[in-house]
């Protein structure tokens, strides 16, 4: 069996670090002309947030073992962009976040605002809602899972 040096080691894990932020550069510009769409996909916003959770673990496993395995002069010069992406992973999260809120507390009215005022309407109504809004599951799902993957203090 090969055995694999520290310097490789070090660069393999640098190579596939790259290649994650390469991948969250794409997600947020993915994000970003999502949410300036004049009716940006509710559904999209939540994959993309899971994604960008997903990743940005991924991100910081990997720069935790890089930072442990560097030179101290070469962690320096890496400090600094570990920060830029961590700040855009956040702000990107924030934006989600704030689209999601605003579509899970507002809106109700509009998507009913085509049924006219009927008792024949009310069962069409309040089914429309259940389905729009009514997903308790899916809502505590994606809260769990974001609180599961914040960083720990």
């Amino acid at each position: 069996m090969e055995r694999v040096s520290k310097d490789e080691t070090v660069e393999r894990n640098i190579r596939s670090r790259s290649g994650i932020r390469t991948s969250v550069t794409n997600i947020i510009k993915g994000v970003e002309a999502e949410l300036v769409k004049d009716e940006p996909c509710f559904e999209t916003s939540l994959d993309k947030l899971e994604i960008l959770m997903d990743k940005e673990a991924s991100l910081q496993k990997l720069e935790s073992i890089i930072n442990e395995q560097g030179e101290i002069t070469e962690l320096e010069l890496e400090v600094g962009l570990e920060l830029e992406y961590s700040d855009s992973i956040t702000r990107c999260k924030s934006r989600i976040q704030r689209f999601i809120d605003k579509h899970r507390r507002g809106g109700a009215d509009k998507v009913i605002s085509g049924l006219t005022l009927s008792n024949e309407n009310y069962d069409k109504a309040v089914e429309i809602l259940k389905d729009g809004f009514g997903q308790k599951q899916s809502v505590i799902s994606a809260y769990m899972n974001t609180l599961l993957k914040l960083q720990l203090v």
